[in-house]
């Protein structure tokens, strides 16, 4: 249909409203004066038509018309004395030129973006919201209106404005980036808003109103303030940042609170009459002296970002909560007397002493990126909970580092060789680029910190608050030591029969190949039904002027001890199966990743002392049974380690299969059939089918033990185990009550077992040549043991 007939509509006089939305091949409107009732025309979208009948003019009942994306009108002349919505929206309307609209109903009309409209009319007496913004042709404006209250005709080509200088009611007006502008004098006395922002030919403005509290003159041309404007009495924000022009600034205005006067390179002179003053920019300026600092009491946040003139600053603000010196490239030398300084930046500035800093006392954030002559770095401020040291290429040592951190930044501290002993509190770690560590040191340190420090924190930090961030550390590496549990190298793995009871998180150990995002995908499942899935952020690209010299290592904990509480399909009786799926992406394009490494944790449900009695049980049924184990590992029919369990549970049957999990993964070592023909030898592969009922750091506890009494173990795992066993038998327990048979020898050996399990640190492993040949041979222990 391209047009509609006129017999169809010529008698309908009875109508009141016409919807032709949507009509892409309607190309005419017929005359529609004989409907003298009609209220509402919605021809949105109709795209093919080009004009609209005049008779539509007359039309005195009509309050709607919808006209948007109508693409091909050029001229619009709306005559309604009841027309109170008109809507022309979208980018479609780009043929418009002319519009005149008269109607004393008309409240607000939009006319943003109509890239090619050059003449405007409009009267309406209710008006009181007119918008322009972006129509790039607009040339001539006459606006009829006493009651509007809000104009915007930003990014326009507009020079004059007499139709509008004197508008009574006008409140808020918007003339930022309207390039033509070089005078302006506004007579309007209710003016509230100016924004005049990007006016770049600007020079002059002069104004009537007192009422003024908001003003906006960023990037314009004008070199000094007239004293009508510097002295408006309710003046609260002011921003005159890149008015390149200015070169001494005298406000007497007393109610100001906020200043912007950032990017004047020029400005070498400032006074302030405002005691209200709390928010002051004055970031690139040639401001040496600060004297009038000292007058404005309740000042809260200072910018002095890039003063490169700056030499010493001695600040003795009361209040002052945030203060920005970074780009202060001269800075040697700082003071300070703000007992409530929450957040400083001193990045890329000379400073090398913190004396002054460390006494502040509620420091929360402090930035010292880009500082090369820091050496050696001595904070005892004992509030700080994010430290940033991105950049600082000379610095080798931290000498502490405060106990409530909880994010480090030691990106591209190329000469740091170690790392600081990290505090409990600490869960976000980025040492990118840090080339001079020592990498499975690092990695050892890192995974012990986490599972010993940052997760039971985090947890204990989770009973009474919400969850701050995540546990994270990036670290150079290229492999995953011994230490993680679960070494695979897929982008995907999936855990089968595995039991949720106690499963606190996941640590994932990855490698960061490739400048991408790295995202992990998991799902749970029970009986094939998908019960959770879930996909995080472990790591986003590094910076952006920054570039990998060698490979890194993420180490990233996933918390899923809610899991249980919060799905109610969830049966805890069964076991579940658990998939991994790392995924990389940049800018939309998807990358395969490998997953390096996967490490259970366990919480406690039970008190600490019941915990320890149930691992002293464990310990001493493992004694009874051992013997038995190792004689059955030494035959060579045996292929399975899992066939071990098997012989080994059916001579104790208390022994359950998650008892026999636990006390083999406390060792850090296994076994399985490795090689070929004779130099086949046992290492113990570790499975996720029964997790240990304990928790990681009673693992790593048996762990430390063997580690402090035998550091040779990973080179003689068999003669390690066999000794461990021996010593167990042969140790003579602490006193204990009287009791004679069986079950007294199993206490004892339990209780001895008990008093080895205590934390120490995981010292470093010795790289040992082949060990000489012991007295401890496979036919002695075969005596011994029968």
């Amino acid at each position: 249909m391209t047009c509609i007939s006129v017999f169809l509509l010529q008698n309908l006089v009875n109508l009141k409203e016409i919807d032709l939305r949507e009509s892409i091949y309607l190309t005419d409107i017929p005359d529609l004066s004989k409907a003298k009732i009609l209220e509402l025309v919605n021809l949105y979208g109709c795209k093919s038509l080009h004009q609209l009948h005049p008779s539509i003019s007359s039309l005195s009942k009509l309050k709607y018309l919808d006209l948007s994306y109508c693409s091909r009108i050029r001229s619009l002349d709306i005559r309604s004395k009841y027309l109170s919505r008109l809507y022309l929206y979208g980018y479609g309307n780009s043929c418009l030129t002319n519009i005149s609209v008269a109607s004393d109903e008309l409240t607000n009309l939009d006319l943003d973006t109509m890239r090619k409209l050059e003449c405007l009319n409009v009267n309406s007496r209710s008006l009181v919201d007119l918008s322009l913004d972006k129509c790039f042709s607009l040339k001539e404006i006459s606006v009829v209106s006493e009651e509007i209250t809000k104009l915007s005709l930003s990014d326009t080509v507009i020079s004059s404005f007499s139709s509008i200088s004197s508008l009574p009611k006008i409140r808020y007006l918007d003339l930022s980036d309207c390039k033509k502008i070089e005078k302006l004098d506004l007579h309007s006395k209710s003016l509230i808003e100016l924004n005049l922002s990007g006016c770049s030919s600007l020079k002059e403005i002069s104004m009537a109103s007192e009422e003024v509290t908001e003003l906006t003159l960023s990037d314009t041309a004008i070199t000094s303030l007239p004293s009508s404007i510097s002295s408006l009495p309710k003046l609260r924000y002011l921003d005159l940042s890149d008015c390149k022009q200015i070169e001494k600034l005298d406000l007497h205005s007393k109610s100001l609170i906020e200043l912007d006067l950032s990017g004047c390179s020029s400005l070498k002179e400032i006074s302030v009459a405002s005691v209200e003053l709390t928010k002051l920019s004055l970031s690139d300026t040639a401001i040496t002296s600060f004297s009038c600092i000292s007058s404005l009491p309740k000042l809260r946040y200072f910018n002095l970002r890039d003063c490169k003139e700056i030499k010493i600053l001695d600040l003795h603000s009361k209040y002052l909560i945030d203060l920005d010196l970074s780009g202060c490239s001269s800075l040697k030398e700082i003071s300070m007397a703000s007992e409530k300084i929450t957040e400083l930046s001193l990045s890329n500035t000379a400073i090398t002493s913190f004396s002054s800093i460390s006494s502040l006392p509620n420091l929360r954030y402090l930035f010292l990126c880009d500082c090369k002559e820091i050496e050696i770095l001595d904070l005892h401020s004992k509030s700080l909970i994010e430290l940033d040291l991105n950049g600082c290429l000379s610095l080798k040592e931290i000498s502490m580092i405060p106990e409530e951190i909880t994010k480090l930044n030691l990106s591209e501290c190329r000469n740091m060789v170690s790392l600081p002993e990290l505090p409990c509190a600490l869960h976000d770690l980025d040492a990118f680029n840090c080339i001079s560590l020592e990498r499975e040191i690092t990695q050892r340190v890192v995974l012990q910190h986490m599972l010993q420090k940052s997760i039971p924190y985090l947890h204990q930090q989770q009973q009474h608050h919400p969850p701050k961030g995540v546990v994270r550390f990036v670290f150079p590496g290229d492999r995953v030591i011994d230490d993680c549990v679960f070494q695979i190298a897929k982008h995907s793995m999936s855990i089968h029969d595995f039991k949720m009871s106690h499963l606190s998180g996941f640590i994932y150990c990855f490698i960061l190949k490739e400048n991408i995002d790295y995202k992990m995908l998991v799902s749970i499942y029970q009986d094939g039904e998908l019960l959770w899935d879930s996909e995080y952020t472990l790591f986003n690209r590094f910076p952006i002027f920054s570039t990998p010299i060698s490979k890194h290592m993420g180490f990233w904990y996933h918390d899923i001890s809610k899991f249980d509480r919060e799905n109610e399909v969830y049966d805890d009786s069964r076991d579940v199966e658990i998939k991994f799926q790392l995924k990389g992406s940049f800018w939309g394009e998807k990358h395969d990743n490998i997953l390096h490494g996967l490490h259970p944790l366990f919480g406690e449900s039970d008190p600490h002392d019941a915990m320890r009695d149930i691992v002293a049980g464990v310990v001493a049924r493992m004694i009874l049974v051992l013997p038995v184990f190792l004689i059955v590992l030494l035959k060579e029919d045996r292929e399975e380690p899992m066939a071990v369990y098997s012989c080994v549970s059916t001579l104790d049957a208390d022994v359950s299969c998650g008892a026999f999990s636990f006390f083999l993964r406390s060792l850090p070592f296994g076994f399985n059939r490795r090689g070929d023909g004779k130099k086949k030898r046992w290492q113990w592969q570790l499975s996720a089918r029964h997790p240990p009922p304990s928790t990681p750091l009673l693992q790593l506890q048996i762990a430390d033990h063997l580690r402090s009494t035998y550091p040779d173990y990973h080179l003689t795992k068999q003669q390690t185990l066999f000794r461990f066993v021996h010593e167990a038998l042969q140790a003579d327990p602490p006193s204990a009550p009287e009791s004679s048979g069986r079950n007294s020898t199993i206490a004892k050996k339990a209780r001895t077992c008990e008093g080895a399990m205590r934390p120490c640190p995981l010292p470093p492993r010795k790289k040992l040549c082949r060990p000489p040949r012991t007295p401890f041979t496979r036919r002695r222990w075969s005596r011994s043991l029968t």
